[in-house]
C-alpha cells in the first residue's frame, strides 16, 4: 500500500513536496512498540508528518482493549513529544472472537480525540462482509484490500 500511496502523491504534487518513509512494525503489539522505543526510531527519520497505524490487529490476540488503549495513549504522548504533526489511523479490519473491529476503532478514536490528535478513520470504507478484502487464512489484506485502503489515504491527502 505504501508504494501505491507514494506513487499517487508524487503524481499529484510532484516529487519535491513529499518524501515518504515507511517504518513497518510487522506483528508487534503496542507493548512491544513501547519497549522498542518506536518514537526514537521515528524521530531518526526526521518526519514532518507522522501517520501512525494503531496496531489493533496485533494487539487483540495478546492484550485486552484496555491495555491497548493505555499503551496507545502512552505512544501518542511519546510521538507528540517529537513536535511533529501526528495522525492516527486504525489497523486494517480483523475478525476477533473477543471484540469487534468497530469497538477497537471507536476506542482508538476516543484516545486520539482525548489527546487532540487527528484521527484518520478509514474503517468506514470497509463493507460488512470482508471476504474479498481479507485473506481468510492469514488475516492479512488481499491485493484488493490494500488497494482500497491505499485509495482512501491518497484521497485524504489529495482531496479527491
Amino acid at each position: 500500500m505504501a508504494s501505491a500511496v507514494k506513487k499517487e502523491l508524487v503524481a499529484t504534487y510532484g516529487s519535491d513536496v513529499f518524501t515518504i518513509k515507511t517504518l513497518s512494525y510487522g506483528s508487534q503489539t503496542t507493548d512491544e512498540l513501547l519497549s522498542s522505543h518506536i518514537a526514537d526510531q521515528i524521530d531518526q527519520l526526521q518526519p514532518n508528518i507522522i501517520l501512525f497505524e494503531a496496531p489493533l490487529k496485533n494487539d487483540y490476540q495478546h492484550l485486552t482493549l484496555d491495555e491497548t488503549l493505555e499503551n496507545t495513549n502512552e505512544l501518542i504522548h511519546q510521538l507528540k513529544d517529537l513536535k511533529k504533526t501526528l495522525m492516527i489511523q486504525p489497523s486494517q479490519p480483523y475478525i476477533s472472537q473477543t471484540e469487534s473491529y468497530e469497538e477497537g476503532v471507536e476506542a482508538i478514536r476516543g484516545v486520539s480525540e482525548a489527546n487532540w490528535v487527528y484521527y484518520m478513520n478509514h474503517s468506514l470504507i470497509w463493507p460488512f462482509h470482508l471476504g474479498e478484502y481479507i485473506n481468510k487464512d492469514s488475516g492479512n489484506l488481499t491485493k484488493k484490500g490494500n488497494e482500497v485502503w491505499g485509495e482512501y489515504v491518497v484521497n485524504w491527502f489529495t482531496g479527491e
